[in-house]
């Protein structure tokens, strides 16, 4: 889960700012923290992409936000790990012969020595032979998107973001309603 730490200083300065409009200061810190919370989802994802080869869509999927008066929240759930196949997997398409290279982290990887890839129900995944036997067969499967995102190299910067952002939304809605 990824919050935005509002600064009680500055709270109390921004409130002080807006206490001659009527119900000024819960309007301002409610339109700043809705727009933080937009894009933090974009920051979260973008954080976690630069460490992990995911697809923008599968971390997008797994994000919620949660407004509940002047508190926001950004948490991810997934019901499990990701199939291995959602990563880079070289070669894509259906083979088998050749060793598979996957990676998981920028940077990192290796070839998968018995995996194949493989189409199991119709769905197209790295699967790997659980004996010598031809079957059991199961789907390797990598980190889920709770956990990448719960990563301190990817929370963090996220965070601090998100604190800038609130930061220069709420000087905004103090304007615009400082203006009318």
């Amino acid at each position: 889960m990824i919050q935005v730490a509002i600064d009680t200083k500055a709270l109390k300065r921004h409130a002080r700012r807006l206490d001659k409009i009527k119900g000024g200061a819960p309007k301002a810190i409610t339109s700043a923290l809705a727009r933080t919370m937009r894009s933090g989802r974009t920051e979260v994802t973008r954080q976690t992409r630069n460490i992990y080869l995911i697809k923008a869509r599968d971390v997008q999927g797994s994000l919620t936000t949660r407004l509940a008066g002047m508190r926001g929240e950004i948490r991810s759930k997934h019901s499990g790990m990701l199939p291995l196949i959602d990563f880079q997997v070289r070669p894509k398409k259906l083979y088998s012969g050749r060793l598979l290279h996957a990676a998981v982290k920028k940077g990192g990887g290796g070839t998968l020595g018995r995996a194949f890839i493989g189409a199991m129900g119709g769905h197209v995944g790295v699967f790997a032979r659980s004996t010598d036997k031809r079957l059991p067969v199961r789907e390797l499967r990598a980190i889920s998107a709770p956990i990448m995102i719960s990563q301190e190299p990817v929370a963090e910067p996220a965070m601090e973001k998100m604190n800038e952002v609130f930061e220069k939304r709420m000087d905004h809605e103090i304007n615009r309603l400082l203006a009318k």
